[in-house]
């Protein structure tokens, strides 16, 4: 009861304070009748120092938060067969992610290192040539070839392409235009010192007669190629 009467004190005191302080007010300016409120609190402080008020108004203390049941534990013979049939998952390796990549690049390096056909172009048409069939279509062809290097990701590349094809279908037979793509045939980017591309290169004979970087217009082209043919006639 001690203990009940000496923790409401603080609070008892605060309700009959206010409250008489807005009745005092209320004496003081009768017209201000929102001051009877303080009959509230006043009553209530006082009340609250009443020990069967204190009483009545002990509760059971509040936990913390909801507590959620465990799950029971199966114990005995049962539990412990069941336990011995589990088996740990096996911990991944950390070598494994490493593996994978290693594999994933020899099968990338045999698809580039798989020989291509060695097809002719077409006439009048820019053909494709790779690592693999650049020595046959390029270096060992008897009439002049110009070979453009060039890549998927290069915008002045792409905007070469309509030219060539121009080109090509303006010299008929008399020359070949063929394509190099510089990232998936590395060795003879590599094997001629590609350094930029676009790059073209004219061969004469298996020889390097004439090279042209970037972007190049289509008379000029054709006045090369056109004077290499005449001089292999």
């Amino acid at each position: 009861m001690l203990e009940l009467m000496r923790v409401r004190t603080p609070e008892r005191l605060v309700r009959v304070a206010v409250g008489a302080g807005l009745l005092a007010y209320f004496a003081f300016f009768p017209h201000a009748y929102w001051a009877l409120l303080g009959l509230v609190p006043l009553l209530t402080g006082l009340v609250s120092a009443c020990p069967l008020y204190g009483l009545l108004r002990r509760r059971p203390a509040r936990t913390g938060g909801s507590v959620e049941a465990a799950p029971a534990v199966e114990t005995g013979p049962a539990a412990a067969i069941e336990e011995s049939r589990a088996e740990p998952a096996p911990a991944p390796r950390p070598d494994q992610p490493l593996q994978r990549a290693r594999k994933k690049m020899k099968r990338q390096a045999s698809g580039r290192a798989r020989p291509a056909s060695a097809a002719t172009p077409e006439p009048g048409k820019v053909g494709q040539v790779t690592d693999a069939s650049f020595s046959s279509l390029v270096e060992a062809a008897s009439q002049p070839v110009l070979v453009d290097f060039w890549a998927e990701w290069c915008g002045p590349c792409k905007a070469m392409a309509p030219v060539l094809g121009e080109v090509a279908a303006e010299l008929g037979g008399s020359a070949r235009i063929v394509k190099l793509d510089v990232e998936k045939n590395p060795v003879t980017a590599e094997r001629l010192g590609i350094r930029n591309i676009p790059t073209l290169i004219l061969f004469e004979g298996g020889e390097v007669k004439d090279v042209l970087v970037g972007i190049q217009g289509k008379d000029k082209l054709l006045r090369l190629i056109r004077r290499s043919v005449s001089r292999a006639a």
